[in-house]
This record gives C-alpha cells, sequence and structure tokens, in this order.
C-alpha cells in the first residue's frame, strides 16, 4: 500500500493539477426513459451494477455502467423495466461485495442476477488476502477492500460516499458507484493475471451463488438440541468458574491494597429502588406505587424498606472474569508476580495457564 502510495504521489508531482475521472449519471424519470435505456444497456459485454436502500431497507435504486465513464441510475419504481436484464446470463455483470445486493434482489423484489461474473472484494482479496483485516479488531478492517477504499488506490475520483443527502444525491451516489467500480474491476482484471491468481478468485467467485442461497434458506438448526448443549455448556461455564474464583479468592484478598483492585469489584445495584437514599428505605414500587405518592394518596399505607435488595440498594462483590484479558494479565503479571509473557509485542495470558497456575499457589 505504501508503494503504491508513494507511486501515485509521484505521478501527481508531475502535472500541476490532478485530473479527476469525468463520471456522468444519468437518472431515468419514465417508463419510455427506461425501456430505452435497458436497449442499450443489453448492448454492452460487461455491465456494472449496484443497489441502494433507503432507511426503512427498502429498495431505492439500482444502477449500471456499461463502462467507467457513464452510469444509469433506475429508481424503484422502474424495477419491472430492468428485472429480465437483471435475470439475463448477458451481459456480464460485476459488482462490489455483490453478494449483498444478489440476496437483497432474490429476497425482497424475488429476482434472480444471472450473469454474475466479477467481484471487486473477491477480486481484491484473491490478489492481497493478507490486507483483508482478519486479524485486526478495529473498524479499520471493514474499509480494506470497499469502494471507497479501492478507488483510493485505482482511481483519481475525490470522495463522493455522502449518504447525508436527498433522494436524486443518492441516485447520483449510486451511479457514480457503478462507474467507479466498473474503472476498478478494469484494473483489477490486469492485477488478477499479473499476480497468477485467476484460478483462486474463479474459484471464491463460484462459492458467491451457494452462500446466498444458505443465506435465503437459512441454516437448518436442531433447535432442541442446540438448547440442550447449551444448557450443558453453561453448567461447564458455571463449575469452572466456580473453581477459578476459589483460587484466586485469597490471591485476591492479598491484594485488596492494590490500586487496581477496583478492576475486579463487581457493583450490582438494585433494579427496583436503584439505591435512592429514601426509596430504599421506604419503597413506593414495593408498595405497588407507579410514582412517589403525595400523603393523600398514600393514605394509611406503610411504606417498607424495599423487598429486591433489603434495602441495602446495592451489593459489591470481589468477582474473578477469566475471560477479562485486564483482570488475567493484572492477576498475573502484578499480583503473583511472574515473569511477563509476550505475544506479538504484547502482554499475554489464558485461562488455560491460569488453572495450572493457580493449582500450584
Amino acid at each position: 500500500l505504501l508503494t503504491r502510495d508513494l507511486e501515485r504521489a509521484k505521478r501527481e508531482c508531475r502535472t500541476s493539477a490532478i485530473q479527476r475521472p469525468k463520471r456522468r449519471v444519468t437518472v431515468v424519470s419514465s417508463r419510455e426513459d427506461a425501456r430505452q435505456c435497458v436497449v442499450q444497456l443489453k448492448r454492452s459485454k460487461r455491465l456494472s451494477f449496484d443497489i441502494e436502500i433507503d432507511g426503512e431497507q427498502r429498495l431505492l435504486c439500482v444502477g449500471f455502467s456499461p463502462s467507467e465513464h457513464e452510469a444509469v441510475v433506475f429508481p424503484a419504481q422502474f424495477i419491472d423495466n430492468i428485472s429480465r436484464l437483471l435475470e439475463s446470463p448477458w451481459p456480464r455483470k460485476l459488482a462490489a461485495n455483490g453478494q449483498f445486493d444478489i440476496h437483497f434482489l432474490r429476497t425482497r423484489n424475488g429476482i434472480r442476477v444471472k450473469g454474475y461474473r466479477d467481484d471487486t472484494q473477491v477480486a481484491w482479496h484473491s490478489c492481497y488476502p493478507q490486507l483483508a483485516g482478519k486479524q485486526d479488531d478495529s473498524s479499520a478492517q471493514t474499509t480494506k477492500k470497499s469502494v471507497a477504499f479501492l478507488a483510493s488506490l485505482f482511481t483519481l475520483d475525490a470522495w463522493w460516499k455522502d449518504y447525508d443527502t436527498d433522494e436524486m444525491g443518492m441516485y447520483e451516489l449510486c451511479g457514480r458507484d457503478c462507474c467507479i467500480e466498473f474503472d476498478i474491476m478494469e484494473q483489477l482484471d490486469k492485477l488478477v493475471d499479473d499476480l497468477d491468481v485467476r484460478d483462486i478468485y474463479r474459484h471464491s467467485m463460484g462459492l458467491v451463488d451457494p452462500c446466498v442461497d444458505t443465506q435465503k434458506r437459512g441454516i437448518l438448526v436442531d433447535e432442541p438440541l442446540r438448547k440442550e448443549r447449551l444448557k450443558q455448556l453453561d453448567k461447564r461455564i458455571g463449575t469452572i468458574g466456580a473453581e477459578l474464583n476459589q483460587l484466586v479468592g485469597p490471591i485476591l484478598e492479598e491484594n485488596r491494597d492494590h490500586e487496581r483492585f477496583k478492576l475486579f469489584e463487581d457493583k450490582w445495584t438494585c433494579p427496583c429502588c436503584r439505591n435512592g437514599r429514601l426509596k430504599r428505605v421506604e419503597c413506593w414500587s414495593c408498595a405497588g406505587f407507579d410514582r412517589r405518592p403525595n400523603k393523600k394518596s398514600l393514605g394509611h399505607t406503610k411504606l417498607d424498606v424495599c423487598r429486591v435488595c433489603d434495602g441495602m440498594g446495592q451489593r459489591i462483590a470481589t468477582v474473578f472474569n477469566p475471560n477479562s484479558d485486564t483482570q488475567v494479565k493484572i492477576l498475573l503479571y502484578e499480583f503473583l508476580k511472574l515473569p511477563p509473557r509476550y505475544s506479538d509485542g504484547k502482554l499475554s495470558g489464558t485461562t488455560e495457564k491460569i488453572r495450572g497456575l493457580l493449582a500450584n499457589v
């Protein structure tokens, strides 16, 4: 990525201004326009397509591009005009994360897209799978194959992905998406061949339709068996958790004055009285009132302490959570003073190691 950025910077330094690509978007406004546009699109060898949905998860529009320079966008009311185009194996179609578009059109509009042969995300992943963000827990991983990300590598388009716009703005955005996806795929085609990953790419593309079929059908689950196994797992988790807390308890007590001991304290607040200074000792909720009563509405009713918490309001318990990386590391390296272990430059600690270590304490 750094090499690509530097090469691009070098190219742009040779000119006085950045030459932005021209993208022309036509929005269909009538049935006759729709008919004529479909006739023209059918003559193309390849089409990129994209959909946009509204805030209520309904189809807003479908866009097509026969080249990187122009796009035609059909608002949702013209879906009948383009259904045959989508369901035809020709022209060949490409998309970006087309699995979403295909699944949406199939399940919401009854349209089974055919001729879907290329996808920018699948092609990019086939070329550079290490950039897919599998080991990245940050939100950045979702952008490493998006249209906006790939456009920053393969095109000179200015930022255009602004979803805070009106309906016409969304049509324009959809059309630009189609043009840019077409442009990106033209360049990815060369990269796929240069890196000799065409077979990998074709294999990956062949998995999309089965995945969409599975999404539509749903995964078949033996629900009674699933619930029974969940009960078994919960029981095992409870047993192991009790074991660990029994082993860790004395160690936590010895370190109660440690500055980070508070991270092992679990504070419970009564859901009824919410630890209110007056309500916990005179709980009107337990007496059946929706809100604090005045003297007239209270009458001769006596308000007692909250029955949920016996007037305590809240409780603080010392609990060890083996699923907390922070607690595990504090326990191992600060309380037990074990030699630090590092993985990828970070302190590490696992539940499996803890049980063995604590058994000898």
